[in-house]
């Protein structure tokens, strides 16, 4: 497996089962690129059933076909509901688990972290000194070159 190029955070969530692993890499590098490029990326799952216990995801424009690495906006993510919303999501076709995991670069993160939520991110540099300004390309950070966090 060919290692992730950009300086990308993954974040998953611990609970998960992957059965296909090969395939799971595979839509993580085909993500590379839009993480790369800024976007912050999320992976859907395709719903089997009405689950009130995940929260779903729409996609701008309808659900994307299975296997496509071409991506898309994110239109709205709903939170847990109750079984009849969960039961319309599946049945409209339009909607995705929402896996909790995704992958983006560091920087753009915390640009939309303090756009989003200020708070939480003065919370975090409470505790850890954040510097958004200290890594930009061509320049050292922690001992390395060309970072682009």
């Amino acid at each position: 497996m060919a290692p992730i190029r950009c300086c990308c955070c993954w974040l998953l969530s611990s609970d998960h089962v992957i059965a296909d692993a090969e395939a799971f890499h595979a839509a993580v590098h085909a993500a590379e690129p839009a993480a790369a490029a800024g976007k912050l990326v999320t992976f859907d799952i395709l719903p089997t059933a009405a689950e009130t216990g995940y929260g779903y995801i729409r996609a701008e424009g309808g659900r994307m076909e299975v296997g496509s690495a071409e991506g898309c906006a994110v239109a709205q993510f709903v939170e847990k509901h109750d079984a009849a919303t969960a039961a319309s999501f599946v049945a409209s076709g339009e909607h995705s688990w929402n896996s909790g995991m995704f992958l983006f670069r560091a920087l753009v993160y915390l640009a939309e972290l303090e756009r989003q939520r200020p708070a939480m991110l003065e919370a975090c540099r409470a505790v850890l000194p954040i510097d958004v300004g200290e890594c930009f390309p061509g320049q050292a950070h922690h001992g390395r070159t060309g970072c682009q966090l």
